[in-house]
């Protein structure tokens, strides 16, 4: 059993809450935080938690030993995802039974990793197959039929992309909270209303996020060899910051649920070691406003 069936765990989830605010006051964590842009504001999700002698951190490890009973990925990222989900469902009582029972409600899906270069495509043959990822020219067929059958979608169409060159990788039998079947999942949607995706989109995203890790290690080890005989060398790390991050979770209809998706989209990033952007305005405002001498 993941949570204790004691006093402590079920007074923590009791007064524990998911807010769309900061909390004025009272131990909390910021869960998620998305910029403002010209289509929309920027929002912010916080878990909000009792004082007391059982610390976050001890709760989000008995989540994450939940999760690694069933098999499924975790983290302290997901665990807090998962923590989000125990809490924007919960009832008026029983807690952890409550947790518990989400905590065993899974299913298994498939991933699909596409890095996909930002350039046009490329006039050479790039197919190359290193084990835990392949190099060639980006088919979206796959991605298309079943975020059609699944009704869902990425910010960018992932047509107009075909061909370019994309490190593609699939990770099978992977374990997921079954995000179809949650248990209180009508309060979620009654607290939550049209927001109530937010909270499931950021256990999807942490999931991703844990894998692409693991996939980034193994990459690593097997092109270790690689590298090591002067037949390839490329930065896997470098590739996932600069390629559309096109990716996307499935899983085939069972007893208990339909078959389904759910999109996962990363844009290209430059990380630059330069101070931010008022740093400079503070210096130009400096220089010139200072008088002769200073």
């Amino acid at each position: 059993m993941a949570l204790p069936e004691s006093q402590a765990f079920e007074d923590f989830l009791a007064d524990a809450r998911v807010v769309a605010e900061q909390p004025a006051s009272g131990p909390r964590e910021l869960v998620q935080q998305s910029a403002g842009s010209p289509l929309g504001p920027g929002s912010e999700l916080w878990l909000a938690y009792p004082s007391g002698a059982l610390q976050l951190n001890s709760v989000l490890k008995k989540v994450e030993e939940g999760l690694a009973e069933v098999g499924a990925p975790s983290s302290r990222s997901v665990a807090l995802a998962v923590l989000v989900l125990i809490v924007g469902t919960k009832g008026t009582t029983r807690h952890v039974e409550h947790a518990n029972r989400l905590l065993r409600e899974v299913r298994q899906a498939e991933l699909s990793f596409n890095f996909v270069s930002p350039t046009p495509p490329p006039i050479a043959d790039v197919r190359a197959d290193y084990g835990t990822i392949k190099v060639e020219p980006f088919d979206p067929t796959k991605l298309k039929y079943w975020a059609e059958r699944g009704g869902a979608r990425w910010p960018i169409a992932p047509e107009d992309l075909r061909g370019h060159a994309a490190f593609v990788s699939q990770r099978h039998r992977v374990t997921l909270i079954n995000t179809a079947r949650l248990p209180g999942a009508e309060r979620l949607l009654k607290n939550w209303s049209g927001d109530a995706q937010s909270l499931v989109d950021l256990y999807f995203q942490s999931v991703s996020d844990v894998l692409q890790d693991h996939l980034r290690t193994d990459t690593a080890q097997r092109l270790s060899l690689v590298e090591a005989a002067g037949i390839a060398a490329f930065d896997f790390s470098s590739i996932v910051q600069w390629s559309w991050g096109i990716h996307l979770f499935t899983w085939t209809s069972s007893r208990n649920a339909s078959a389904g998706c759910w999109t996962i989209f990363r844009s290209p990033s430059l990380n630059m070691n330069t101070p931010p952007a008022r740093t400079w305005q503070d210096a130009r405002q400096c220089i010139f406003l200072s008088p002769p001498g200073y």
